[in-house]
């Protein structure tokens, strides 16, 4: 082994690297170097490019494995963007359900009087059950004003 000179500033008691602020502490004025052969040089730099390569595989597999979850999450964000359409698509039908529902039961009602109205009186009453059963004709509509005024 080979010791090369310098001029650090670190205390013998300290790791190489770190630095002693204290004022008037003596210093080392030499630190000693190993020496490589080398075999021992190619050896590192053999290690060296192992865990570059094996660093590498991982970032790409991290990179792939990012891209599967980026994936998967925006198939889910679709999914879930077309729960939330068809549940307002659903919420919209309900309302026009309703509103279709409340003027047919108010028609129901009507019909309902209007065929206790002509109870008993066979033409208009076949009419009014049935309008769509034969041609509505002015002549088949007269009689039904007439009873309603019964």
């Amino acid at each position: 082994m080979s010791t090369i000179q310098t001029n650090a500033a670190t205390p013998a008691s300290m790791p190489i690297g770190e630095v002693d602020a204290r004022a008037g502490e003596a210093l080392p004025a030499t630190v000693a170097v190993p020496q490589l052969s080398a075999g021992d040089l190619a050896d590192l730099l053999g290690a060296l490019n192992d865990a570059s390569r094996r660093l590498q595989e991982s970032h790409e597999a991290l990179r792939s494995e990012v891209s599967r979850l980026k994936g998967e999450l925006r198939e889910a964000n679709e999914q879930l963007e077309r729960s939330r359409r068809l549940a307002a698509l659903g919420e919209m039908a309900a309302g026009i359900a309703h509103e279709v529902r409340n003027p047919l039961g108010s028609i129901m009602l009507y019909a309902r009087m209007l065929e206790q109205d002509l109870a008993g009186q066979g033409e208009p009453l076949a009419v009014a059950r049935n309008p769509c059963a034969r041609p509505v004709t002015p002549e088949a509509l007269a009689p039904i004003p007439e009873a309603m005024a019964a």
